[in-house]
């Protein structure tokens, strides 16, 4: 699922509950985020979300820096 492209009407209700952290996500970083792995399988399945498994397009380090700064300002 990708942060830019999947609309949302054509996702399951478990995926559209994070589709909102992916678009933020991907607009701090100006990067395509995409959901994987076992994050999705747990969301279809209604297990909860116990992390977020992302891949994204372009700079990882850039990514983690602003995941960084917008949890420890979340948490302040």
């Amino acid at each position: 699922m990708s942060s830019r492209e999947a609309p949302k009407e054509s996702l399951s209700e478990a995926l559209r509950a994070v589709y909102p952290e992916l678009e933020a996500i991907g607009a701090a970083t100006g990067e395509d985020v995409y959901l994987v792995g076992g994050a999705v399988r747990d969301l279809l399945l209604g297990r909860g979300r116990a992390d977020l498994d992302l891949v994204v397009v372009g700079d990882p380090a850039a990514l983690a820096g602003s995941l960084d700064a917008e949890l420890l300002a979340a948490h302040d």
